[in-house]
Formats: C-alpha cells, sequence, structure tokens
C-alpha cells in the first residue's frame, strides 16, 4: 500500500469519489496511485510538464501494475486533456498565478470539470479573487501543516460565488467561518512576515514604498482584527 503525505491525503479526500481524476503537474503520481489503489477513482491522469516527473510517475505506475486504469502524459496543463475527460482537476504545489494560467490557456477543459482542488504555494488572495469572477464558488477550504509549513487547499465548483470582501479573499470565506483549528497560527505567521517586509520598506525614502508600506499596515490591522475574533471565539 502507497504511502501519502498528510497535504496529499487531505487533497484525496476532496476528489470526487467514483470518477475520474487528473493530477496536473503530478510529479511522482502517489496521488493518482493512492486513489485508483483505494478505490476511489476507476481511472485517473497524472502530467507533468516535465520529462523526469513525467518517468518517474510512469515507473510508479508500472510498479503498481495500474497502466489500464491511470494514463501517465507529457504535456503542459491541462492541454494534455479534452473536455469533460476528468471530473476532478487537481492542480497543487505550484504558484497561484501559474494555477490561473494553466486554467485560463484551456478553459474548454476547466469548465468541463466539475470539481478543482487547487493547492497554490503563493497568491492565495489572487487565486480566490480570480476564482470567484471566473464562473467558480469555493465550497471548502482546509489548511494543513507539514513541518513548519502551512498549506491552503482550495475547493471549488461551477457555480456564482457570493461577493467576498477583502479579508474573506485573503484569509478564506470556509476557513473563517469554520474558524479553522489552524487559522490563527496560520495568521500569525503571515502577520510577522508582513511585519518584517514593512521593517524594510522603511528604511527606503521612495514613494511607491511609502504607499506599499502603509497598504501593507493597513491589512496587518485587518488581519489582527481576524485574529483577535478567532481568540474570543475560543475563549
Amino acid at each position: 500500500m502507497i504511502k501519502i503525505s498528510e497535504r496529499l491525503a487531505t487533497i484525496a479526500r476532496r476528489v470526487l469519489p467514483g470518477g475520474t481524476m487528473a493530477d496536473i503537474g503530478t510529479d511522482h503520481a502517489y496521488l493518482p496511485v493512492y486513489l485508483v489503489e483505494q478505490n476511489k477513482c476507476p481511472r485517473a491522469i497524472a502530467s507533468d510538464i516535465h520529462e523526469g516527473p513525467y518517468l518517474t510517475a510512469r515507473e510508479l505506475v508500472h510498479l503498481y501494475r495500474m497502466e489500464d486504469r491511470i494514463s501517465v502524459r507529457c504535456g503542459d496543463g491541462l492541454r494534455v486533456l479534452v473536455p469533460g475527460e476528468a471530473d476532478t482537476l487537481v492542480i497543487a504545489g505550484i504558484g497561484g498565478s501559474t494555477i490561473i494560467k494553466i486554467l485560463e490557456a484551456s478553459p474548454d477543459v476547466a469548465t468541463s470539470a466539475k470539481r478543482l482542488v487547487l493547492q497554490p504555494m503563493e497568491d492565495i488572495f489572487r487565486l480566490r479573487a480570480w476564482l470567484v469572477t471566473q464562473g467558480w464558488r469555493l465550497v471548502d477550504e482546509d489548511l494543513v501543516m507539514e513541518g513548519d509549513r502551512y498549506y491552503v487547499i482550495l475547493v471549488a465548483e461551477p457555480g456564482r460565488s457570493p461577493s467576498l470582501g477583502e479579508m474573506e479573499l485573503e484569509v478564506g470565506p470556509v476557513l473563517m467561518a469554520g474558524r479553522h483549528p489552524l487559522l490563527y497560527g496560520y495568521l500569525d505567521r503571515l502577520v510577522k512576515e508582513l511585519k518584517r517586509v514593512i521593517r524594510e520598506l522603511t528604511k527606503s525614502s521612495r514613494e511607491e514604498s511609502r504607499e506599499k508600506k502603509e497598504a501593507l499596515q493597513g491589512k496587518v490591522k485587518e488581519l489582527e482584527k481576524v485574529m483577535a475574533w478567532l481568540s474570543s471565539a475560543s475563549e
């Protein structure tokens, strides 16, 4: 039985059961192999743009004798798929801006999926904002901590999204509504990083640095309000 990390296990729990899933940027193909082995997905597609990970994925699929159930492909983003081929699209471990580019490059494939499971490494605000303005609604979110790093997981499905405020896009509407137990620690680390950036900007006399510093100071104040709300709710 294949063993996967808590981050991948959390992503796996969000994949729609009984359908075909596609793991874009699969690396080793751990996730598709796990889902097929667990009989959650009868068929999976593992793809990567780079030849090295593609060959590694092929080797793992062969090792588990799953060539008849997992299609391993080498190609750019969603271009390896045809519309309707995958029910769940997983794109994990890359930047939010890159995820947006992948989805925008193949809108026919993206919009034919029933669910997106996304795990951006950065630009999470931008990805949330893009999703809710492009015909997707956030149906679930999760936070996972592995080692000393937090990972945000977004689950989106086709549909009209309610209007979201800046803090909801920054923190996550589902994470806030559910008062996720890891959210305070995640925000505490984010605030500390923003304060570090503010200290660096203070050293500069440039006008754009001053404006950026003021914007970040405003964001820190709003985030600290959310943290205070989380603290009061746990008392």
